[in-house]
């Protein structure tokens, strides 16, 4: 019994990051294709309209948690599937890619582009500076849309890699089982 319910525990918490994932992914490709192409139309004007728009509510409020969260669960996804090689090699793969495609490649190059464009803005920079920067964030934005890609397809691998041996496993166990009889 305490068998089956490790198992049930480790299969939901393979579940929660697969679908922490593709939370976190819709939510990216959300912000790129409907909100990017308002914020960036007419820089710096439409930063002002921006500014406007996310003053109750502003994406770091959205992905930094949700962010943590995938995170974590990334982490104990791989410790779920210790013993199921490919899907605790897929898992960690996407941690990694999540991890310096979202976390450390944020932290490092987007949060300052975001601080430049949105809280130091016109009043600080010229117009022509405020475009560049907007340039260079929509122009890697894509390579963090690509990491993200691929930790999503890692993520959905190792989801079916980790269900695979819990199929392979219960399969194996009632035909032991069966015999015995």
């Amino acid at each position: 019994m305490i068998g089956v319910m490790a198992r049930t525990l480790r299969f939901a918490v393979v579940l929660v990051f697969c679908w922490l994932a593709t939370m976190l992914y819709g939510a990216l490709l959300l912000e790129t294709f409907v909100f990017y192409p308002d914020f960036f139309r007419d820089v710096p004007r439409s930063l002002t309209l921006t500014a406007e728009f996310m003053t109750p509510v502003k994406p770091g409020h959205f992905f930094r948690p949700v962010g943590m969260a995938t995170t974590a669960f990334a982490l104990a996804a791989v410790v779920a599937a210790w013993r199921v090689a490919t899907a605790r090699h897929l898992f960690a793969a996407a941690l990694a890619l999540l991890g310096i495609g979202e976390g450390v490649y944020s932290a490092l190059f987007f949060w300052p582009k975001w601080t430049i464009l949105m809280t130091e803005g016109a009043a600080v920079h010229p117009a022509g500076y405020l475009r560049q920067v907007a340039d260079q964030l929509q122009a890697w934005h894509w390579l963090r849309v690509g990491a993200f890609t691929l930790a999503v397809a890692c993520v959905f691998a190792g989801l079916l890699a980790f269900h695979r041996d819990r199929v392979t496993t219960a399969v194996t166990t009632a035909v032991t089982t069966a015999q015995r009889r």
